[in-house]
């Protein structure tokens, strides 16, 4: 990665990669570099044949660093590379900074409705455990118990949705 600090300049407040050299026929220096991958979303840099993901390239160009683990995008968009919306994370703390499920019909993840009980029964993943955090006659003292949970156990990593 170290030879991409003489091929591509950074902007830190927008989070663009831009080239400082002229790459090719279609592209010169000062242009913006990369492109969004439509089936990740991920901005990604292309040089000398090789694919990076601008995140982790970002990060390596910020903190000199290549990451040993994963980039979280704070505000879970995946094409915003500003570097104050970029943390390291473990697999499992990326986990936790995900976008709802489609699948989810309640709104709230790990808050889903029991029919049988006509409850709202509350969940929470910890180290690959579910916990049972209670059933809940009331929607919002459902989410409320969830919100507190996440807080508790995942920390700068719960959810915001």
């Amino acid at each position: 990665m170290k030879e991409l600090i003489d091929v591509f300049r950074y902007d830190q407040e927008s989070g663009k990669f831009f080239w400082l050299i002229t790459p090719n026929s279609r592209a010169k220096e000062g242009d913006e570099a990369g492109c969004i991958k439509v089936h990740s979303g991920y901005h990604t840099l292309k040089y000398n044949g090789k694919v990076y993901l601008a995140h982790r390239v970002a990060w390596f160009f910020m903190h000199g660093l290549i990451p040993n683990q994963q980039i979280d995008h704070i505000n879970r968009n995946r094409s915003d590379n500003r570097i104050e919306n970029l943390r390291e994370c473990t697999p499992s703390q990326n986990q936790k900074n995900q976008s709802l499920s489609k699948r989810n019909i309640s709104g709230c993840a790990g808050v889903t409705w029991q029919e049988s009980r006509k409850k709202y029964l509350v969940t929470v993943c910890v180290y690959g455990k579910r916990m049972n955090m209670g059933r809940y006659s009331d929607f919002h003292d459902a989410v409320r118990v969830r919100k507190a949970a996440e807080q508790k156990f995942y920390g700068e990593f719960a959810s915001s949705y």
